[in-house]
């Protein structure tokens, strides 16, 4: 019985594995502006830097991208399959799964698993609608997200290496190599930003290691000379002569983060349920009721009251952005926003408990994430799969009840569960959105 759970993982694992390849050669666009984001400014923006760098650099603006070019740049001169468009995808899908395999391994060291149960568990990543479509439409969320990673797991080796984190050679590799991602993971995509604001403040107020904190300022110094050039080079934070409005104050700003604060938590109620559902069978309805409902009666009663307000009334007129539980309101709802503010107010419950097991270091991580409540219209693909990665990789929380009971159940909830979500989102985005 042994060995045949464990085929049925390998071969489960695999067939998830071949319908990621299987998406890349149909031309799979859950994300839907995947396609048109690659040819109006990815592309034209990475052949441009291979013509002329100094000229692209300085017009940077006129290609539309909000990110900064570190993708652009790397691939232009680095990645040797930008000959043809197709190639290029391809290429990106396969350096896309380089995500799945690092977060394969820190989730086997993290917690222990065999191997099998790790590829299964880690291989949710790969059923992401939007994490597939940036993957085969060769954008540059993922390698964002691979440097995140990367960022994340030298930062556990820190941790791991000594509770005191003593200053020695291996401390000051992990440190570098912390600092080095980061950045790399920022010029990527700004958002990912969060990770150094959470680094700094950790080291500050949770480790109250100011010899670290220094050793990172030494190498953060010389890793931010880049961004400042770009800085200089646009007169800002993008480059505004060349850029269609004003892309700070209109459409990224902290004014937004309350009326946003919906949607992070609608994210993590989406990506969460499944292991809410494994919480359930194990403790139990009636615990688990008890343990949630407080924080989440208290969160639907004040979106119920701004919803009557007309707090949110914009939400009802959104063209674009918004997410899936958005959606699901639009069309099963009629734009009542109670659904919404249900699987707000579970996301809230949810995180609240998280945040609870070790309160001022998740507390750092939350207010860190925060900066993705900054943009004007948010889209799903900023917290995909951020959250799953802020659950199972940097969140300090008991996770005992996924990895040391009934495994086998586990897998069959979780993989079930985002299966489901995929075939939602493609049965949206190809029969329902046009």
């Amino acid at each position: 019985m042994h060995n045949a759970s464990t085929t049925i993982k390998f071969i489960s694992f695999l067939l998830i594995l071949i319908s990621y390849f299987l998406g890349f050669f149909l031309r799979e666009n859950i994300a839907g502006g995947a396609e048109a984001d690659f040819l109006n400014h990815t592309w034209p923006a990475i052949k441009s830097f291979q013509l002329d760098f100094i000229y692209t650099i300085k017009n940077y603006g006129k290609f539309g991208e909000g990110s900064w070019p570190m993708f652009h740049i790397l691939n232009a001169f680095i990645n040797p399959f930008t000959d043809t468009q197709i190639k290029f995808q391809f290429s990106i899908t396969c350096i896309s799964l380089l995500n799945f395999f690092i977060f394969e391994n820190i989730i086997r060291n993290k917690f222990k698993i065999k191997r099998v149960d790790s590829l299964l568990i880690s291989s949710i990543i790969l059923l992401l609608p939007l994490f597939r479509s940036s993957a085969f439409w060769g954008i540059t969320e993922n390698v964002g997200w691979l440097f995140l990673l990367l960022a994340f797991r030298y930062y556990l080796k820190l941790e791991n290496s000594n509770k005191q984190i003593y200053f020695n050679k291996s401390t000051i590799i992990n440190v570098f190599l912390i600092c080095f991602f980061s950045s790399l993971a920022l010029y990527t995509r700004q958002y990912l930003i969060f990770f150094t604001i959470f680094f700094i403040l950790d080291l500050l107020f949770i480790k109250k290691n100011f010899r670290i904190f220094a050793l990172s300022l030494l190498f953060y110094i010389p890793f931010s000379i880049p961004g400042f050039i770009l800085i200089y080079t646009w007169g800002g934070f993008y480059d505004s002569s060349n850029f269609t409005g004003n892309l700070v104050q209109e459409y990224h700003h902290p004014k937004y983060i309350l009326r946003n604060l919906p949607f992070l938590f609608s994210f993590f109620s989406l990506y969460l349920i499944p292991f809410l559902l494994l919480e359930i069978k194990n403790f139990g309805v009636i615990k688990i009721f008890k343990k949630y409902y407080l924080s989440f009666f208290s969160c639907f009663f004040v979106l119920l009251v701004l919803i009557f307000l007309n707090f949110f009334d914009f939400l009802k007129n959104l063209s674009f952005s918004g997410g899936a539980f958005l959606k699901m309101d639009y069309l099963l709802f009629k734009k009542t926003l109670i659904f919404f503010a249900l699987m707000s107010a579970l996301g809230f419950s949810m995180l609240y408990q998280i945040i609870k097991q070790n309160i001022k270091f998740n507390f750092i991580i939350f207010i860190s994430i925060m900066i993705f409540c900054f943009p004007k219209f948010i889209l799903q693909e900023y917290y995909e799969p951020l959250v799953i990665f802020l659950f199972f990789i940097l969140f300090k929380h008991n996770l005992n009840f996924i990895f040391k009971k009934n495994i086998n159940f586990v897998h069959f909830t979780v993989i079930s569960y985002f299966i489901l979500y995929f075939c939602g989102s493609f049965y949206y985005r190809y029969f329902v959105f046009i």
